[in-house]
């Protein structure tokens, strides 16, 4: 298990022998943004992202669930899984809905754990639903948090899985002013249903596009179920 350090405290940050920390003044600053910031909207599509707001490439920003337009900011249909989570206090940093339209967007949730052993109980807990893939990853963040000077704030694109010691910092550190939390590491679990490219397996007819459906909805019904069983266990992060 991960032991918790005063990352988040202003004017207490630990430097590192490889890099040093942005001035107290700036994380004040993200502090504030982290719990504040929901820049992400509803397309026409249905999905809800902050896509064209950053550059091309980012899809969409975690959002603190302590924001008052938290709720705007998760698509509908993967809304009830995201509220179980938090329910349990689990930190929930990505989702979608889903959408059946072959672009690859599957409906998922993405939770940050700060133990690598309590994610994989959950992960071993959560795979026997059937078309539920579950992965762990060091890193999800594909945006770094920068200011262009001491007041500017931004976002700015890295390469995906990006994992230099100072952007996993980073992207650790926004996490804990997201949630009020106090941990040094994470790692990350996704949970998937029905992977990109899915729907392929069935042709676009009438009738295939029901049972598809119907497919989906009760898998992520069993899931939605297994997560809010009383015998789930409840984050003790």
């Amino acid at each position: 298990m991960l032991n918790p350090a005063s990352i988040i405290i202003p004017g207490k940050v630990t430097e590192s022998a490889s890099f040093k920390f942005a001035p107290v003044n700036q994380y004040e600053r993200i502090s504030e943004i982290a719990l504040t910031r929901a820049p992400n909207i509803l397309k026409n599509d249905g999905r809800i992202n902050c896509e064209g707001l950053y550059g091309e490439g980012v899809v969409a920003i975690t959002v603190s669930p302590l924001n008052p337009k938290f709720r705007s900011q998760i698509e509908d249909n993967v809304w009830p899984l995201v509220k179980i989570f938090l329910e349990k206090n689990y930190i929930t940093v990505s989702s979608c809905g889903g959408h059946d339209d072959g672009m690859g967007d599957e409906y998922h949730v993405t939770l940050a754990i700060p133990s690598i052993e309590f994610a994989e109980n959950i992960k071993k807990r959560i795979s026997i639903i059937p078309n539920c893939s579950v992965y762990i990853f060091k890193t999800i963040a594909n945006v770094r948090q920068i200011f262009t000077d001491n007041t500017s704030y931004s976002h700015k694109i890295v390469a995906k899985n990006d994992t230099r010691d100072k952007d996993l910092i980073e992207e650790y550190r926004d996490i804990n002013y997201m949630y009020l939390r106090n941990y040094t590491e994470y790692v990350f679990l996704k949970i998937v249903l029905f992977e990109p490219g899915w729907e392929k397996l069935f042709s676009k007819d009438w009738y295939n596009t029901i049972k598809r459906k119907i497919l989906f909805r009760y898998t992520k019904n069993k899931l939605e179920k297994l997560i809010g069983d009383k015998d789930f266990p409840v984050s003790p992060f």
